[in-house]
């Protein structure tokens, strides 16, 4: 199986939509998604993800279904900012258990057990930090499915795919509007899988068209 996890457009976040660059964006991306075989497409309930979805759902002919767990995460840094926790001063997270922060942990868990559900009825039932695959309904086990998100919820995703600490993913990696981070179910054994990432906020759609990639979410020095 292959993820293309995709965080929204460049956004207007005052209107919960997408800038006109965002709209460049969303509309390159979904040209490149059609040289992909998408088999199925998901997508957080935002404005923001809904209204980049819906460029590919038109060019791949097929309607994403909605997953409300995937809407972007609302954790505040722990540092007295108003910065989320992926905008956070990575000192400010050293001496920091996060597991002890109920209100970080609830929304976490909540992740972790959407997360199990889907690949379940996607055949994967993940067990410690692999995923097996249990064939059901005639599913396939190469299905290749593209979700539409955010940047915090794809970066507190990737952590729980890949088993990299939470503060670690939030403080050290960025996904760009609009950029494909691929993960591969790499088998070995055959179906044991053990989630890859094989690209990382990729932005090939807008390279091919001369869009300069931008800068929302990155908030200091992005020259």
């Amino acid at each position: 199986m292959k993820i293309y996890l995709i965080r929204h457009g460049d956004p207007d976040y005052s209107t919960d939509t997408l800038t006109q660059a965002g709209k460049a964006e969303a509309q390159s991306l979904a040209e490149y998604l059609s040289t992909v075989n998408i088999d199925l497409i998901f997508t957080s309930p935002l404005g923001r993800a809904r209204a980049t979805a819906a460029y590919s759902e038109s060019a791949l002919s097929k309607q994403a279904e909605v997953l409300d767990w995937t809407e972007e995460v609302k954790l505040l840094a722990p540092d007295d900012s108003d910065f989320m926790t992926w905008y956070g001063n990575p000192e400010n997270y050293r001496d920091l258990t996060y597991q002890n922060h109920k209100a970080w942990m609830k929304v976490i868990k909540n992740i972790e057990a959407e997360s199990d559900t889907l690949f379940e009825k996607l055949g994967w039932k993940r067990n410690a930090h692999q995923y097996h695959f249990l064939p059901q309904n005639n599913i396939k086990k190469e299905l290749q499915i593209v979700l539409f998100s955010h940047g915090g919820f794809g970066l507190t995703w990737l952590a729980y795919l890949l088993n990299i600490p939470y503060h670690l993913m939030w403080t050290s990696f960025f996904l760009h509007t609009s950029s494909v981070t691929t993960i591969l179910f790499d088998e070995r054994p055959i179906s044991v899988a053990t989630p890859k990432v094989i690209a990382l906020s990729a932005l090939p759609h807008l390279y091919k068209h001369n869009l300069p990639p931008s800068k929302t979410g990155i908030k200091a020095n992005y020259v």
